[in-house]
């Protein structure tokens, strides 16, 4: 039989929490009293904590004016995956750059500037009429 120190009611051993840190492996408050305990406590940590960060725009959303800086050589440091994918495709096949500029102008590897390609399709001018092992872009994507 143990004693609760905050109800004050004399109750079985059983009655009380499981803790390895005392001597008897059990707590110092009933059940009871130790889930108000742990809700009181709950209530004022959250009551506390920091507001959560506002989230990214979701991956597949693409701010037109976002690309149109990447083009003109002023690329945000946060672009969307869907930005730089698009931003990708408007100066391979409008501008015709090669991809070491591509990945020169929006300051990514070149390896980014490949998969964002081949994930949109999209080829540089001087490879659009060519017979298929002729040029620079299709050796590389039939290696």
């Amino acid at each position: 039989m143990r004693t609760c120190t905050t109800c004050r009611q004399l109750l079985p051993l059983d009655a009380f929490h499981r803790d390895r840190s005392r001597p008897d492996q059990r707590g110092y408050y009933c059940r009871p009293c130790h889930n108000e305990r742990m809700r009181a406590y709950r209530a004022r940590v959250r009551a506390t904590r920091p507001r959560p960060r506002p989230t990214r725009r979701p991956a597949d959303d693409v701010d037109q004016a976002a690309v149109d800086r990447a083009v003109a050589g002023d690329p945000l440091a946060d672009m969307t995956p869907a930005e730089r994918r698009a931003a990708v495709h408007v100066l391979t096949v409008r501008e015709g750059l090669s991809a070491e500029q591509v990945a020169e102008l929006l300051r990514v590897v070149t390896r980014t500037v490949q998969r964002a390609r081949t994930a949109t399709g999209a080829r540089p001018a001087a490879c659009q009429g060519c017979l298929g092992s002729a040029c620079r872009w299709h050796s590389r994507a039939a290696a």
